[in-house]
């Protein structure tokens, strides 16, 4: 299969990852007991497991200079020596979260990213704070983008009513939406930088879940055993 990016253009990456799992568990310690509670009975419980898990971005670039082509628009296939590792909605199997049809959706927007975080530190009645904290996993770690970026007011209706949210299909959005960023790094912009000049890029979305740690251990095992252990869950 054919390299996206030929092997003589492959550049060294310096990334920034936007993505912080430490919100997690900010968000969950936090909260008192029945709320905590409540968040653990929740679609997003397997993320408290999560939280202290340092990404590799690096393991993610060499991802990224190792796509290959394929006429399968929401997969993302990698080459590594002669071994194809493809990504798909496994990633809903590996984050716990929900798939299922997409809704819901507009464009108008609200408040920033850093503005939700100061509301969340500042809040200190507990449901306001539990729905704040809901939202705050959306913008730092399931679609996470840039401090300044604007937040989908849509999230805000929806997390009013926790039934609703609980059983949105969080796990394909936030897929749909890495795999996004994914194919927009590997693009054009990467190849006007020489091999000895370093591509900085910033890393949106939930990097862990797709073709780096989590992904790369299941798809990749010998790199798996080599940094990691599996551990036993019921």
């Amino acid at each position: 299969m054919e390299y996206f990016i030929d092997v003589e253009e492959r550049v060294r990456g310096k990334i920034s990852n936007r993505c912080k799992l430490e919100i997690i568990n900010e968000m969950y310690y936090t909260l008192d007991s029945n709320h905590q509670k409540k968040f653990t009975n929740s679609s997003f419980s397997h993320l408290l497991s999560v939280g202290e898990i340092k990404i590799s971005l690096q393991i993610d670039h060499q991802c990224i200079i190792r796509a290959v082509r394929t006429l399968k628009e929401n997969e993302v296939w990698c080459k590594f020596g002669n071994k194809i590792a493809r990504f798909g909605l496994e990633f809903v199997l590996v984050t716990g979260l929900k798939a299922g049809e997409l809704e819901l959706k507009d464009d108008n927007l609200g408040v920033v990213r850093k503005q939700l975080l100061n509301a969340f530190r500042r809040c200190g009645d507990q449901p306001d704070k539990f729905k704040t904290g809901l939202l705050l996993i959306l913008a730092y770690v399931l679609l996470s983008t840039e401090e300044n970026t604007n937040l989908n007011l849509w999230w805000f209706n929806l997390v009013d009513n926790f039934e609703q949210f609980n059983n949105y299909a969080w796990g394909k959005r936030s897929y749909e939406y890495t795999i996004g960023i994914f194919n927009q790094i590997k693009g054009e912009t990467i190849k006007k930088y020489e091999r000895n000049e370093q591509y900085p890029y910033n890393f949106h979305g939930f990097p862990l879940a797709i073709m780096i740690t989590i992904w790369t251990f299941e798809a990749i095992p010998t790199l798996g055993k080599q940094f990691t252990h599996r551990l036993e869950s019921d």
